[in-house]
């Protein structure tokens, strides 16, 4: 057997450095993906969240500036009464109308009925983005009736990935937003 000569080491030292090179690569893609689907879940079960709030108070929470949702209590959160001293519902609410609600904070607060800890939340935590400590986050914008909660995902190859909406510029953090869920449940295109 002879000796391994310098070309021959060389070249093995290549070898390792192509395999190296391409398991780090793909590990990073599947951790993008990974961190994708989560964000595609997470969006998906706040608009199923946000249904469900609809169906027990007759309507949609507001939307901060900033894009949070306008969905939790403090001190000065109250239910809207009249004259009489009757609470006041909206059109088909099963519950009373709740005023001075402030921005929910994303990955802490639970969307819930604030002004009742005994009723199940609808969402026990609201997630935040899985690089919100890069500065990624979700954004949530309500008018006219209808939500639009916005996502910026890393890769291109989601199914919901839409460059519609990431020409609208819309900002989720660091990226331009790119996904989003509406009214129902729905993708946005």
């Amino acid at each position: 057997m002879q000796p391994l000569l310098i070309k021959d080491i060389l070249r093995l030292f290549l070898i390792f450095f192509i395999v190296f090179l391409v398991s780090v690569f793909g590990f990073s893609e599947s951790l993008k993906r990974e961190r994708d689907l989560r964000r595609s879940e997470d969006i998906g079960n706040i608009a199923r969240a946000l249904e469900d709030y609809r169906r027990v108070f007759g309507y949609y929470p507001d939307s901060s500036e900033d894009g949070r949702i306008i969905a939790c209590a403090d001190d000065n959160t109250k239910v809207l009464r009249d004259k009489t001293g009757m609470s006041v519902k909206e059109s088909g609410a099963l519950r009373d109308k709740i005023v001075d609600m402030v921005p929910c904070d994303w990955g802490k607060d639970s969307l819930r009925d604030p002004l009742d800890s005994n009723y199940p939340p609808f969402l026990e935590k609201i997630p935040q983005d899985p690089l919100s400590y890069k500065g990624f986050s979700y954004i949530y914008f309500f008018k006219d009736g209808k939500y639009f909660i916005y996502a910026a995902y890393e890769t291109k190859r989601m199914p919901d990935y839409s460059k519609n909406i990431l020409y609208q510029k819309i900002s989720c953090g660091v990226r331009f937003c790119n996904t989003a869920r509406t009214n129902g449940v729905a993708v946005v295109k």
